[in-house]
């Protein structure tokens, strides 16, 4: 973010920095694979009352209308096609919804279709306090063949390597 006259501006924000790092790479990467060259990415930040808003805009192919309400499904694809240029299993946005909403944000998506894609982070800014240890929600159902309970972490490594068993 910056100030008027172009200036830095320090914008605090009390959350897990690894998980903070990993909904911004993923939605860096998201920009980066749908934006041609010659296109433009602009990361923001903004301190918005009690919230800290963060911004991933870029001017890519955009996302139909419809698909909106998806992108946050996991393994839901922007391109459905099998010629599609960039592979991947279709966790990243679903990822980025829970790590946010693990931190008590919320992420929202708006697009035009030939347009360009902003979503945006809303996390609490809250000025002075330690930050809190982020709350770990173990899955309801342990995944098939775990043998009872494991930990967030071993979870996701099995959800990766169960969606690069089905492409």
């Amino acid at each position: 973010a910056a100030r008027e006259g172009g200036s830095p501006l320090a914008i605090k924000v009390t959350a897990d920095p690894e998980g903070l790092e990993q909904v911004l790479l993923n939605l860096l990467d998201n920009a980066i694979k749908y934006t041609p060259e010659g296109g433009c990415i602009q990361v923001g930040a903004q301190r918005d009352n009690g919230l800290v808003r963060l911004s991933v805009r870029d001017t890519g192919m955009g996302i139909p209308e419809k698909s909106l309400p998806h992108v946050f499904d996991r393994f839901w694809k922007a391109d459905g096609s099998a010629k599609r240029k960039y592979q991947g299993v279709g966790i990243g946005l679903a990822l980025v919804k829970e790590l946010v909403e693990i931190q008590g944000g919320s992420v929202a998506v708006q697009s035009e279709l030939g347009k360009g894609t902003v979503f945006t982070v809303c996390l609490p800014y809250m000025e002075g306090q330690p930050a809190p240890k982020p709350v770990i929600r173990e899955p309801a159902v342990s995944p098939e063949g775990a043998g009872g309970s494991v930990s967030s972490e071993e979870w996701l490594a099995n959800l990766y390597r169960r969606a690069e068993l089905f492409p």
